[in-house]
């Protein structure tokens, strides 16, 4: 099986805080990265923090800015609750589409392995559970980004961003996904949420990050469980 994981894209309502849709021909990039791979994978995970829901006017309005990005971004959004390839797991920032049956854990049991997906917020004590502290500073940074300081401009970087592929050890946030991975019996566990693209080996386990998608940022990754070949790629890299 090829598998295709992509993250925390934050889709937003096409406005001044929509961390995506911050460079030039943005969607129709990614319409076409989301072609690409429904033309050469088997499955495409979208792992969390697809849609962007707590930065509306109100911070009890989650469910209301789920639908008004969707029918903001209505291509991206009938792929992802049309197209069958495509399998949606919610992260903190789109935990309301649990009321749509969108799941927080994923297995894939393929060719002698077991691959478990999650974002990640479980295990982020800030994020984990329904986190309103968290919730209410994410909404308190929208109303600060409407009055014009750009926070998340800053902290989500640029297409030339650095990937950071591997690091000498893990920490404490891989250690704890790799645990989950023991407790479920499977080899590989693979999250989003830090941002960061990242391929480590852990013992006997390997740890995989998806990265993101916001800012004109396109990483991801690429399993292959036939071939046991899995990698961070970008955007350019393949397409």
């Amino acid at each position: 099986m090829l598998v295709a994981v992509v993250s925390d894209m934050h889709l937003g309502r096409r406005d001044r805080l929509d961390r995506f849709d911050r460079t030039p021909d943005s969607v129709s990039r990614f319409n076409n990265l989301l072609r690409y791979l429904e033309n050469n994978v088997d499955r495409i995970v979208l792992l969390g923090d697809v849609f962007e829901t707590l930065r509306g006017r109100s911070p009890r309005s989650a469910q209301d800015e789920l639908r008004g990005v969707i029918q903001a971004y209505p291509e991206i959004s009938n792929r992802i609750f049309d197209n069958p390839q495509y399998k949606y797991i919610h992260g903190n920032h789109d935990l309301v589409a649990g009321t749509m049956g969108i799941p927080d854990f994923h297995l894939i049991d393929e060719d002698g392995m077991r691959m478990l997906f999650f974002h990640g917020h479980q295990l982020d004590p800030i994020s984990r559970g329904q986190a309103k502290m968290s919730q209410f500073f994410i909404w308190l940074g929208g109303w600060l980004e409407r009055m014009g300081f750009g926070i998340t401009s800053r902290l989500d970087g640029s297409p030339n961003s650095k990937v950071l592929v591997e690091t000498p050890k893990p920490g404490r946030f891989e250690q704890a996904a790799v645990l989950m991975a023991k407790g479920v019996g499977a080899d590989v566990v693979v999250t989003g949420h830090t941002h960061r693209a990242k391929r480590l080996e852990i013992g006997d386990h390997l740890y995989l990050n998806s990265g993101t998608c916001v800012s004109g940022r396109r990483e991801l990754l690429l399993l292959d469980t036939a071939a046991k070949i899995f990698r961070v790629v970008r955007e350019p890299d393949f397409v």
